[in-house]
């Protein structure tokens, strides 16, 4: 059964060094309750919210949230306005059971099922209903160590699972050690006993609970799997290129039926005794979220220490980011760190918290980076095709940006409001959906005006 254990309060880190005391149920209302719809799943069928004006509640959900009103453009005399500004709403559905739910993924070749990792140890399947979500089942899965930032992280699906029905999982198994596996997802219920080990990183000095596996996902290649960890909060390891932690890694898991284990990709930082040969890009502190966009460049959301949050972009292998030599942009003495492409301080003026009205009050960030949008269902009009969408989990800002081929942006913008995510990814459908904390999951539709 799974290790449970627990500090006083709920403090939760994920994989990273933020500190949420009573980060369960909020006392304000929800940023969108379920919404209901018949035959339309709980979202309804519609593919874009009606905005009512600045701050409205969004139209064709119960609870959804608005953001100020967009302009657009319309075709024919009666037909649709096309919205010229990415701007988002939301509504959700809750996740009933699910405590400090950590990752998200749906199931290949439906739309409305999917896996939901709860930080205690449980792994839920969930089915959308005509009003909400209803449980299919579960798994507990063995040997996961829950404190702070540890337990059950992420899930990730093979790019061959309606053949072979593999998954991956990632979780501290103890204090010092975490741990990357392969399962078979036939009968869920006896789902640990078919764990197959791929990755584990065991550090004995480690004394904190953070900073662990973060983001991963395949190449297209449908072999290659690319993964971020944290420095495990020890000193130095982040610039030690001969350990994988603080690191993006890029490794091939063993994936024949009873295998185990992985070897180094080809195209990574070092070889031989240069370095570790999983390693592409080092440097980095709590890379909790990231995602791989359709140039092959890594988008890395590392949360700060004390002054600054980063997004990194990856363009080529052995790039050092900085920590725990640097936080933020490098001031001097700068050969051989990358900086950031933004970031962002902790001040009440930052423009990223200025630009949304609906911030909320807090003293604490913690930067998180969605799945890039690049999904041949597109459900928002071109306004996001290759952007990657980004966010702050404390005060609430979610924006959009883009890059160009040489990795200058081009554009980076707010366009919508939702607090307290762990996971933002892309579903079967073309939706995007928001995994937060308080067990609910949200879909993100563009306003129309």
């Amino acid at each position: 059964m799974a290790l449970l254990k627990s500090s006083g309060s709920l403090v939760l880190s994920l994989s990273l060094a933020f500190v949420a005391s009573g980060c369960g149920e909020d006392e304000t209302a929800h940023t969108g309750d379920t919404a209901t719809s018949a035959g339309g799943g709980p979202f309804g069928s519609g593919g874009s919210t009606s905005s009512g004006g600045s701050n409205s509640t969004a139209s064709g959900g119960a609870g959804g949230s608005g953001g100020t009103a967009s302009g657009g453009s319309g075709g024919a005399a009666g037909g649709p306005v096309v919205p010229e500004v990415p701007e988002l709403a939301f509504a959700s559905v809750a996740l009933p059971g699910a405590a400090n739910p950590t990752d998200f993924a749906f199931i290949p070749g439906k739309t409305d099922e999917f896996l939901v990792t709860a930080q205690p140890g449980i792994l839920f399947h969930y089915r959308f209903t005509s009003t909400g979500v209803e449980e299919v089942g579960r798994a507990s899965i063995d040997d996961t160590f829950y404190l702070d930032g540890c337990g059950l992280l992420n899930v990730l699906f093979d790019p061959d699972f309606e053949e072979n029905r593999y998954i991956y999982l990632s979780r501290c198994v103890e204090l010092q050690v975490t741990r990357l596996s392969r399962f078979t997802l036939d009968d869920i219920a006896s789902l640990s006993d078919t764990e197959a080990e791929i990755l584990t990183i065991d550090e004995p000095l480690v004394e904190h609970p953070w900073h662990r596996f973060g983001s991963m996902g395949f190449e297209e290649d449908g072999e290659t799997l690319w993964v971020l960890h944290g420095d495990m909060v020890v000193a130095g390891l982040a610039q030690d290129r001969h350990h994988k932690a603080g690191s993006l890694l890029r490794i091939l898991p063993n994936r024949t039926e009873g295998g185990s284990g992985y070897e180094p990709a080809d195209g990574n930082a070092f070889t031989g005794d240069d370095g570790d040969e999983s390693i592409y890009a080092y440097g980095l502190r709590s890379p909790w979220r990231g995602t791989r966009d359709r140039l092959g460049r890594f988008w890395i959301g590392d949360v700060g220490g004390d002054k600054v949050e980063e997004v990194d972009l990856v363009v080529r292998a052995g790039q050092n980011f900085g920590w725990d030599v640097y936080e933020g942009a490098c001031a001097s003495e700068c050969e051989g760190v990358t900086n950031p492409i933004t970031s962002f301080g902790r001040a009440s003026d930052e423009p990223y918290v200025l630009e949304d009205p609906l911030t909320e009050p807090a003293t604490k960030r913690a930067i998180w980076v969605g799945q890039v949008y690049d999904h041949p269902t597109d459900r928002y009009f071109g306004l996001f095709n290759g952007a990657v969408l980004f966010g702050d989990y404390f005060t609430g800002w979610v924006r959009r940006i883009e890059a160009d081929a040489d990795g200058n942006v081009v554009s980076d913008r707010s366009v919508g409001h939702l607090p307290r995510i762990t996971s933002w990814k892309t579903g079967n459908d073309g939706y995007m959906y928001a995994l937060t904390l308080d067990a609910r999951l949200y879909r993100a539709t563009q306003v129309v005006p």
